[in-house]
């Protein structure tokens, strides 16, 4: 047979953000005026517009492969070099 657990323990307040735990309301207060102020703005209005397109999948995945592979950076120059590919046929592409 086994004991019920006990729910005595106090409610924890956990936050994310240091400094905005129920002891500190100024701070607290101040970090949502400024996270209100962000969600207004409209460069993240733009975003969630386009979050619920059926080419936000497509369109990130181009953009993350853009920028890893795609681009003509040195990094990818570097490596194309050290691969052994002219730099003739790297100027072409």
């Amino acid at each position: 047979m086994t004991n019920p657990v006990e729910e005595t323990d106090a409610p924890v307040s956990v936050s994310i953000v240091p400094g905005t735990e129920e002891g500190n309301p100024q701070r607290k207060t101040a970090m949502l005026k400024v996270l209100d102020r962000v969600s207004k703005s409209s460069f993240v209005g733009a975003w969630r517009v386009y979050i619920k397109k059926e080419v936000v999948l497509p369109g990130v995945s181009l953009a993350l492969l853009f920028f890893t592979v795609l681009s003509f950076g040195t990094l990818m120059t570097a490596t194309l070099q050290w691969e052994g590919i002219p730099t003739y046929v790297i100027g072409i592409g």
